[in-house]
């Protein structure tokens, strides 16, 4: 029974971290389209990945490509701790070199 437990614990846990990974996602996506003025259909994500940022609760880097002119884009994406969540404090970007 203690097995079970700790199973279903574990089971929910996961769930509950996969839930907060897409929710990161998200709005990392929404917030390098919007920095850079595209909608979501018109760029490509070629890479999204976390990186460690002094001072930052979390950070993200993502290399878009315009879909329309063939840009390139590093973005770096800051997010703070609020409680569980995490909320997003600043989006830059720049021509990927």
């Amino acid at each position: 029974m203690k097995q079970l437990l700790i199973a279903f614990l574990l089971i929910f846990s996961v769930s509950g971290f996969a839930g907060q990974m897409k929710e990161i996602y998200t709005e990392t996506i929404d917030s390098v389209t919007s920095t850079l003025g595209l909608s979501e259909d018109s760029v490509e994500i070629e890479t999204i990945r976390f990186v460690k940022i002094e001072g930052a609760d979390l950070a993200v880097r993502t290399i878009v490509k315009n879909q329309y002119n063939s840009g390139k884009y590093d973005c770096l994406t800051l997010f703070s701790q609020v409680d569980n969540d995490f909320i997003v404090t600043k989006t830059q970007c720049s021509l990927y070199q």
